[in-house]
C-alpha cells in the first residue's frame, strides 16, 4: 500500500510511522524534518504545515490516509481556538475531500475518548453522547469532527474513527497527564486527585496504541473503535507506583469528589485488531525510566 500519515511527528504519528512494514510505501507529513525515517528505504519524509496546509505536496496514489495531528496547543483556549479547529476538523475535512477526489480507499481519523461523560460505567463505541454536557473546546472539536467527516463515510472502502484513552509512554509530551505526574513526584510537588482514589481509567502503552492503528489496514466498513488498555487503575495507584519507582513519597492531596472514571469498553479493539500487551507496571518503568534522565 501507499500509506499517507498526517501528523507523523507526533506522538502516536513517529510510532505508527515507525512500525509500518517496510513492504509499504510510507509518506509521512511532517512539520520538521527531525525525525530520522530516512533511515528506511520505503519512508518519504514530506514538509508540510498544517495551518497553511498545500494539497499539492500530497502523493498521488494513495490508498489510506492516517489523520493523527492535533494542534501542539490543544489546552490553550480562547487564545489557540481557531488552531485548534483548523487541525482537529477544517484540515482533516479537506484532506479526507482531497482522498475522495484521488480514489483513496481507507480514511482513519484519531478522535479521543475525552468526548465520553464522565460516569461509572464502561464507555462503548455506540454509547449516548450528552450534547447538553458542556466540554471543553478541545473535546467540543474532535466531536464535531467525528459528526463532519462521517458523512464522507460512504466514499470510502473503510472509514474507521479510533478513540484513544490515555495513551502514554516514553517521549511523551510532558504536559500530558502520566509525564506530569512523574514530573511531580520527582520535584516533590503536591498532586491533587478527587475522592480518595481519584478517577479511573485503563491507559494504553504506546507501542499497544501504535500497533492497534496499524492495524486498521486490514479492516473494511465502518467503525468507531476504542483504544485503551486491558488493566483499570485508579490515579493514587498510579502516583504509588511513580513514587516506589522513584524511591520518592508522594505529596497526595484529596479533594471532595463524585466517583467517577473515564473507562474505555476495548471489546470492539480485542475483536477487530489485538488485545494490548503491555502490563500497566511494565509500561510504566520504561516511561519512568525514560523522564528521570531528563527531569
Amino acid at each position: 500500500m501507499n500509506i499517507l500519515v498526517i501528523g507523523a511527528n507526533g506522538f502516536l504519528g513517529s510510532k505508527v510511522v515507525e512500525i509500518l512494514p517496510e513492504n509499504h510505501n510510507v509518506f509521512a507529513i511532517v512539520r520538521s524534518d527531525i525525525l530520522n525515517f530516512e533511515k528506511r528505504g520505503n519512508i518519504k519524509i514530506l514538509k508540510q504545515d498544517l495551518s497553511n496546509l498545500d494539497l499539492n505536496v500530497f502523493p498521488p496514489n494513495i490508498d489510506i490516509i492516517f489523520y493523527l495531528a492535533q494542534s501542539r496547543n490543544y489546552k490553550r483556549f480562547p487564545e489557540y481556538a481557531d488552531e485548534i479547529l483548523n487541525i482537529n476538523l477544517i484540515v482533516p475535512m479537506k484532506i479526507i475531500q482531497w482522498g475522495i477526489k484521488n480514489n483513496v480507499k481507507k480514511f482513519v481519523y484519531t478522535s479521543t475518548g475525552g468526548i465520553y461523560n464522565l460516569s461509572s460505567t464502561y464507555h462503548k463505541e455506540y454509547s449516548i453522547i450528552n450534547a447538553n454536557q458542556q466540554i471543553n473546546f478541545y473535546l467540543s472539536s474532535k466531536l464535531s469532527a467525528e459528526i463532519i467527516l462521517r458523512n464522507y463515510s460512504d466514499y470510502f472502502e473503510s472509514f474507521i474513527i479510533l478513540r484513544p484513552f490515555f495513551i502514554y509512554g516514553p517521549k511523551q509530551n510532558i504536559n500530558m497527564l502520566i509525564p506530569q505526574l512523574i514530573k511531580k513526584v520527582y520535584y516533590n510537588e503536591e498532586i491533587t486527585i478527587e475522592g480518595k482514589k481519584g478517577i479511573k481509567i485503563n491507559p494504553i502503552y504506546i507501542e499497544d496504541a501504535a500497533l492497534a492503528t496499524m492495524k486498521t489496514i486490514n479492516l473494511k466498513g465502518k467503525h468507531i473503535i476504542n483504544i485503551a488498555g486491558n488493566e483499570i487503575i485508579n490515579m493514587k495507584e498510579i502516583i504509588l507506583n511513580i513514587a516506589h519507582i522513584l524511591n520518592k513519597k508522594p505529596q497526595i492531596k484529596t479533594v471532595e469528589s463524585k466517583k467517577i472514571s473515564l473507562i474505555a469498553d476495548i471489546t470492539e479493539m480485542k475483536q477487530k485488531l489485538l488485545t494490548p500487551q503491555t502490563k500497566f507496571k511494565e509500561g510504566l518503568e520504561k516511561t519512568v525510566d525514560f523522564y528521570k534522565k531528563i527531569l
